[in-house]
């Protein structure tokens, strides 16, 4: 079976993050906004920089 590009890039990205986030002790809620911030901009070309910042500082909820 073949394997998507999305979803080989999902899966770097979230290999990545439970690293990084273990490693300056993120919480397990911190760490799934920002999976879930990179889900919707993966799904959403039009999602800018400013909307992906604003959503991880918790002030576009």
């Amino acid at each position: 079976m073949m394997t998507s590009t999305t979803e080989l890039l999902s899966d770097l990205f979230t290999a990545r993050l439970e690293t990084l986030a273990a490693e300056h002790g993120l919480t397990t809620a911190e760490t799934e906004r920002i999976l879930a911030v990179f889900r919707q901009a993966l799904a959403n070309p039009f999602m800018t920089e400013e909307h992906i910042y604003r959503k991880l500082s918790g002030e576009d909820t």
